[in-house]
């Protein structure tokens, strides 16, 4: 199965995801110019005159940004994510996000889902032994949080066309952003405070959610969690047959050889958690300090722990590694034949392979839409088209409303399973 986690899910979820992340990077690169005057505004460097359209200064954005940055890597350190590993978690969610949000904004994609999250690009780089058990938790909590259902929870795509919207109708942009922070403030505290007493008041707590089946709280997180121990749980068995060996070679050892062989196996120790190479400490070798059948295992592998005993969570899955790598690549031909040959198509449709679940509920209306409006537009004009959109509009909004009635109607009566719109 292609979609799946394992076998084949780089075939096209990670070629997806390299794709993400190559038209995100390329799209910085082509703005460079625009950012850096920007970045020169906020530092003062360069007259500030452009900012009257903007709902945030430059200075004033740079802030905001440098404060929530911060913010958001001080929660992942305090939570046990070094530093270095909680600088790329931000880094590239940032890319996700705008990624996501392009795809919304410009493919006019209501529902964008990703099966590459932060945690997940960190796991294929590093491997989850090069994260440790530490950092393996609260970074697949974290990224989940922020990675569920990428474009129906972020706010990113909504403030985008909202912006969009304002510059359209000639609206000043500075009401429209305060507006918005203090929408966001209030559903953050109402949403919060009412998704915790539904979770726990009830009888049954959050697993009462869509009739006991919630995915969301039920099959959702489990699967996460026991993901996550099986990884800790190989790790840790990794390092009980490292001291294990260790400690096989060590058994001969005087006093003096001991301090050294400590020193030694601090250094591999500090290489097996950055995912290096475990190599046998030289001295031990070299001094006849190890009994001489342990030194022939030992040469023969070269390590204290043989590769092939290393489990899953110690090694890099280089295939994956590869269709990521192929996608970005693959991404970088398709924007430059975009931008030098005028009728090529955009290629974010191969984005959308980084989660194919919304094309496979999306692709028939999205071609119906397109077909009508093709068939409108060849035989009645464009002025029967503009005519015949408020038709359109309407069967959205008709639909919408009618949901929206009989979720009210449920509600007061206390009936279950009604009418909705539900698009998984």
């Amino acid at each position: 199965d292609f979609y799946e986690t394992g076998g084949h899910k780089g075939f096209m979820i990670d070629q997806g995801g390299g794709a993400l992340i190559s038209m995100v990077l390329f799209g910085f690169w082509r703005s460079r110019t625009h950012l850096a005057d920007v970045f020169l505004r906020a530092l003062g460097l360069r007259a500030q005159g452009e900012d009257e359209d903007e709902g945030l200064s430059a200075r004033g954005a740079l802030i905001l940004f440098s404060v929530c940055f911060s913010g958001a890597v001080l929660w992942l350190v305090r939570a046990g994510v070094g530093l270095g590993f909680a600088l790329l978690v931000i880094v590239s969610l940032l890319v996700i996000l705008t990624g996501v949000t392009r795809l919304a904004c410009e493919g006019g994609l209501f529902y964008v889902q990703s099966d590459i999250s932060t945690s997940e690009i960190l796991n294929v780089a590093f491997t989850p032994l090069g994260l440790g058990p530490g950092a393996l938790v609260p970074l697949g909590m974290w990224s989940r949080v922020f990675a569920f259902d990428w474009g129906r929870t972020s706010p990113m795509p909504s403030m985008m066309h909202a912006l969009k919207l304002s510059s359209d109708l000639r609206m000043s942009k500075r009401p429209l952003v305060l507006g918005m922070a203090v929408a966001m403030l209030l559903a953050l505290g109402l949403g919060f405070c009412s998704f915790m007493y539904i979770a726990f008041h009830p009888p049954g707590g959050a697993r009462q959610f869509e009739g006991g089946n919630s995915w969301t709280m039920g099959a959702l997180p489990e699967d996460d969690f026991k993901h996550s121990a099986s990884k800790v749980s190989q790790i840790l068995a990794l390092d009980k047959k490292f001291d294990e060996n260790f400690a096989a070679l060590a058994v001969a050892q005087g006093a003096l050889a001991q301090e050294r062989a400590a020193a030694e196996l601090k250094a591999a120790e500090q290489a097996r958690r950055k995912g290096e190479r475990i190599r046998l400490p030289e001295a031990l070798v070299t001094k006849g300090l190890v009994p001489e059948a342990k030194v022939r295992e030992i040469l023969e592998h070269n390590e204290i722990v043989p590769a092939a005993e290393l489990p899953a969570s110690a090694t890099r899955d280089w295939k994956r590694v590869f269709w990521l790598c192929l996608g970005a690549v693959l991404m970088v031909v398709f924007m430059l034949l975009r931008t030098h040959i005028f009728w090529w198509p955009h290629p974010m449709g191969y984005v959308t392979w980084m989660h194919p679940h919304p094309m496979e509920k999306l692709w028939f209306p999205i071609f119906l839409g397109w077909l009508m409006k093709w068939a409108i537009t060849q035989y009645g004009g464009f002025r029967i088209y503009l005519k015949l959109r408020r038709l359109f509009i309407g069967l959205v909004v008709g639909e919408v409303a009618a949901a929206g009635f009989w979720i009210a109607i449920a509600w007061i009566t206390g009936t279950k399973n009604t009418y909705g719109i539900h698009i998984n």
